[in-house]
């Protein structure tokens, strides 16, 4: 059986963005149709909101699982952001931040030049694939 790291890395590898490669692979845990999940997690991918692709897949993976609803209490809300705090917080000491661009040592991927550096430096595989395997692997402590 694989883990949810392992899932979440090979889905990255086949061509995923981060955001959903994470995202895809809690599927599993969770009762979310991966279609939506895709579409969800797509404008996430490459850092486009400043926060880690992988990591917003991972915070919307938790929103999924133990997020608040009119239908859901005050405790189910508190349990989420707790939950995803224990997230960023575990993320933010592994890799020394959480935005997209300083991840990537300044590297743009909003730019063309951003994106030209991207590819020269191998930076989807240096940097990108380890923040997905480790958003996945504490997601699968904490889902």
């Amino acid at each position: 059986m694989s883990t949810l790291s392992e899932n979440a890395s090979a889905k990255f590898k086949a061509g995923y963005n981060c955001s959903q490669a994470v995202l895809d692979a809690a599927c599993d845990q969770l009762t979310f149709d991966r279609e939506t999940a895709l579409e969800l997690a797509k404008g996430f991918g490459g850092g486009r909101h400043e926060i880690c692709g992988a990591l917003a897949g991972g915070i919307i993976a938790l929103g999924m699982k133990y997020g608040g609803s009119e239908k859901k209490s005050a405790a189910n809300v508190e349990l989420t952001y707790t939950k995803i705090r224990e997230l960023i917080d575990r993320f933010q000491k592994r890799h020394g931040g959480i935005n997209c661009k300083e991840l990537l040592g300044g590297c743009d991927l909003q730019t063309a030049e951003g994106k030209q550096v991207f590819k020269e430096r191998g930076l989807k595989q240096v940097t990108c694939a380890c923040c997905v395997a480790s958003v996945a692997s504490v997601l699968e402590e904490i889902l």
